[in-house]
């Protein structure tokens, strides 16, 4: 029997295309590298049109938080626990969120495990265009992807990382160190015995007289 053609009406093509770019961008090569959870966000709009359903699918077993209980510190995400975020919003959302997109970005790179990544889907090409010097300013490398979405990868090290270098010592020999040392004192000569005072005969003492 041949296949039949559903008229799809251009808000459903919208959402379709929306469901697609997240699945395709859940899963980053880095992530299958690197051990921990992953973590999606999303927004009541994305909850409403489905993209942020099609994403916790898509990634399987997820940890899910909303992106204004993270800006508003209603939630606190734990330190080096995740090796993925992904962020779901829609293009209204990072209208709404545009000022706040960097505050988001800095509470999201402690959550992420060294190596770990975050992936920004749905975006214009201004949004992208936008996002992107935030990127970098907040300590990610930008990683290559399609043009709706921005990864970035948190460093294997830390920014605050402190290395100790041993210098080299710099103290200077003193000049009397150099000079010949003088010979030891079993090889020089013995030094005269120290002499003893005589006693003062007191006056009248016998022996002092001569017979």
């Amino acid at each position: 029997m041949a296949p039949v053609a559903v008229p799809v009406s251009p808000q459903q093509s919208h959402i379709v295309s929306l469901k697609e770019s997240v699945v395709t961008s859940t899963t980053t090569p880095a992530e299958s590298q690197v051990q921990g959870a992953h973590l999606v966000i999303g927004s009541p709009a994305t909850a409403q049109d489905g993209t942020y359903q099609a994403a916790i699918v898509s990634a399987g077993e997820v940890e899910k938080q909303m992106a204004d209980r993270i800006l508003d510190e209603a939630t606190t995400l734990a330190e080096n626990k995740y090796a993925n975020v992904t962020v779901v919003l829609s293009t209204g959302d990072y209208e709404t969120f545009a000022p706040r997109v960097a505050e988001l970005l800095k509470l999201i790179f402690p959550a992420l495990v060294p190596s770990g990544t975050i992936t920004l889907t749905n975006l214009s090409t201004e949004t992208h265009a936008s996002i992107s010097p935030e990127i970098t300013l907040n300590g990610y490398i930008a990683l290559p992807g399609p043009a709706s979405t921005i990864t970035a990868q948190k460093p294997a090290y830390s920014a605050t990382t402190s290395f100790s270098l041993k210098k080299k010592s710099t103290t200077t020999t003193p000049i009397w160190s150099t000079t010949p040392s003088e010979p030891s004192s079993s090889s020089s000569t013995p030094a005269p015995p120290a002499s003893v005072p005589l006693r003062k005969l007191a006056k009248g003492d016998k022996s002092s007289k001569k017979p």
